[in-house]
């Protein structure tokens, strides 16, 4: 009796496992390529295990495809990350992924999934159906900007777009194997979807629930790190990312005149040399219902101007007080800031240069 008793607590600890591991879904920060969100062959895959149902091996290492391919086809359709651990947990919890009993159980997976995610994660399912990747109902699906969940012999994976031209797929693998011969993120031909252990059998067509864009961006806030630059100092400006731009459009302007335009501009910052020249660097950023106002910083690139110390393009009272901190050795100068300074151009920052910088006062 008392045997049994045990069994039975240890039994409950060891189910309960898997819901110790659930935390409410978030999105978090991402660097993939091409939609491959998840590689299964991590080896810290080996490490997340849930015991619920567990009869052999049980890890996401060993059983994670489902759950892989699932958040590879969403990363691909939308951007949205999905924790892989948090959903995985949920599946657990709900019955549809029994890792070391089956692994994933895709066609209650599928029937619940849109409930529990659809919404923080701007998806849905339009069904899911027994069939080749040909059928026509999942290559229009495709052509349309969908995505879809695929099953061959024993695995899944996420296709995410279709090429009539050749009549290719675009393939996530999450598991790299021998045995069915596809690169991790590829093109492949539909012959080599409807054969051997890539034979296709089976698939769920997922769409984008984002809402539309409905409003012009805002304006770019730029910043550059000084006003006057040598002709041989590459010139940096940033700007925050904007949110709701797809892409940023950068005229630049020297002398009044066109210097440079690109458009789109994907980065949030522009590096280059320019020549000599006054110019003004004009950033909007841009998405399908327009175009924000421009942002602009101005900067001269050539020789420093005497007298202007701070590189605000202007001889003033500001550069005056510089030079007197300098002389009084309550101030340093940078290699710029001292030429400035250097009124007669001898070499030397002293007081007959603050004679002179009081004659360029005057003079203005």
């Amino acid at each position: 009796m008392k045997n049994k008793r045990l069994l039975s607590i240890i039994t409950a600890l060891v189910m309960s496992f898997s819901f110790l591991l659930y935390i409410p879904a978030e999105r978090f920060s991402v660097n993939a390529s091409e939609g491959r969100l998840y590689n299964q062959y991590e080896e810290k895959w080996r490490n997340v295990i849930f015991n619920k149902y567990a009869l052999t091996e049980n890890s996401m290492y060993i059983s994670g495809c489902g759950i892989f391919s699932f958040c590879n086809a969403i990363y691909a359709l939308n951007g949205n990350a999905i924790d892989a651990i948090n959903i995985a947990a949920w599946a657990v919890n709900n019955g549809s992924y029994q890792p070391g009993n089956g692994g994933m159980y895709y066609l209650s997976f599928y029937d619940t999934v849109e409930s529990g995610y659809g919404e923080l994660f701007n998806f849905k399912i339009d069904g899911h159906y027994y069939g080749r990747i040909t059928d026509p109902r999942l290559v229009n699906h495709l052509k349309n900007g969908g995505v879809a969940a695929i099953h061959v012999y024993g695995h899944l994976m996420a296709v995410t777009g279709y090429n009539e031209i050749n009549d290719t797929y675009h393939i996530i693998e999450s598991a790299v194997s021998g045995t069915r011969g596809l690169e991790p993120d590829g093109w492949v031909p539909a012959e080599k979807m409807c054969s051997g252990n890539t034979n296709v059998d089976w698939y769920a067509l997922i769409s984008d629930t984002t809402p539309p864009v409905t409003e012009v961006p805002d304006a770019p806030q730029l910043s550059v790190e000084k006003n006057l630059f040598p002709v041989d100092e590459p010139v940096r400006i940033t700007w925050d990312s904007v949110e709701n731009a797809d892409y940023y459009s950068v005229s630049v302007y020297r002398d009044d005149e066109l210097h440079n335009r690109i458009e789109p501009y994907k980065s949030t910052e522009y590096t280059g040399n320019f020549p000599e020249g006054s110019y003004k660097f004009c950033v909007s950023a841009c998405n399908a219902v327009g175009k924000s106002e421009e942002s602009t910083v101005i900067f001269t690139v050539g020789d420093v101007i005497k007298g202007d110390i701070n590189s605000d393009n202007l001889i003033d009272l500001s550069d005056i007080l510089l030079l007197q901190k300098y002389l009084l050795s309550s101030g340093i100068f940078t290699a710029e800031q001292y030429k400035s300074a250097d009124i007669n151009s001898d070499g030397i920052v002293n007081v007959f240069d603050m004679v002179l910088f009081r004659q360029l006062l005057i003079k203005q």
